[in-house]
């Protein structure tokens, strides 16, 4: 090995996870759910690093995306794998060495930007539940809903052509859209429900009406003191990939914690997409505790 990867080898090593005891943290939610939001808002404590979207963990969130979930069922599965091949060697085995490797990358960007811990940010880790908790037992998971009708007119109104619904590629329609928010939300609180997942449950129009409250709610969830910076994430510089995207675009374009998009369906909704939201999303809405939809405006 080089001198350059002895030394990259020995700083992983050194500045990796072994010996902390603090858990991982992951966001979950539906795009255009605040994920973005919270993410900024956690990236802003002294004491935690969480940076852009890691599709890399899980292959969700980017197509055709090399990625440890991949990696690891191979190794698990295939008959040229580890641990079909060699005396000794299970899955726990698997699991814990694809978890010291990516807790090791996280650990050092955090340790590297003067913080103790990691958090993560892909909205699509909603639908990877299992893997995670399978890699990160300990791992605290804070899942953000927003009203469903505001979701889905925020999708449609994106820039994106296309979602990713049900193992293909759908357009971006209101429809879908709100198709997509019922089917994730549901995938969710079954999932957390099975697993017996560590999990707190913020709502975004709460979040944002009353910030300090839930931020020290969720402060104490996950064991971290508080600290009033997370209350004006603007003032942080962050790490991003890709400064055109809509959550960060939102998220520039604000420049506060505010509650300026909150109940925009309540005027912006079409007669039509009234319709889809009664044979749609209406029960999910109910369940989650969102007001019901009139027929019309």
């Amino acid at each position: 090995m080089s001198s350059l990867g002895q030394q990259e080898n020995g700083d992983l090593m050194e500045e990796g996870s072994s010996g902390s005891d603090a858990s991982p943290i992951f966001i979950v939610g539906v795009p255009r759910s605040g994920t973005t939001l919270l993410r900024m808002v956690l990236d802003a404590h002294p004491d935690v690093m969480c940076g852009p979207e890691a599709p890399w963990i899980t292959g969700r969130g980017m197509k055709r995306s090399p990625n440890f979930w991949d990696l690891t069922t191979f190794l698990i599965s295939n008959k040229w794998g580890p641990v079909s091949g060699l005396t000794g060697i299970d899955e726990g085995v698997i699991y814990r060495k694809m978890a010291h490797v990516v807790d090791g990358i996280m650990s050092t960007a955090a340790r590297r930007k003067g913080k103790i811990r990691w958090a993560e940010k892909t909205p699509q880790h909603l639908l990877a539940l299992g893997y995670l908790h399978s890699l990160f037992p300990r791992a605290k998971f804070v899942y953000i809903v927003r009203d469903g009708r505001d979701v889905a007119l925020s999708t449609c109104k994106g820039s994106w052509k296309r979602l990713g619904f049900e193992r293909k590629r759908v357009r971006n329609t209101y429809r879908n859209a709100l198709r997509r928010w019922v089917a994730w939300n549901d995938v969710f609180l079954r999932d957390v429900a099975a697993l017996k997942i560590e999990y707190i449950s913020l709502r975004y129009e709460e979040l944002v009406a009353h910030p300090q409250d839930e931020l020290k709610r969720l402060c104490q969830f996950l064991d971290l003191p508080w600290n009033e910076s997370i209350l004006r994430p603007h003032n942080t510089a962050h790490d991003v990939v890709d400064p055109k995207g809509d959550g960060i675009a939102s998220f520039n374009a604000h420049q506060g914690i505010d509650s300026t998009s909150v109940g925009r369906w309540r005027l912006e909704l079409t007669w039509l997409q009234r319709q889809w939201t009664l044979r749609v999303g209406e029960a999910m809405l109910q369940q989650l505790g969102y007001p019901p939809t009139a027929k019309r405006a």
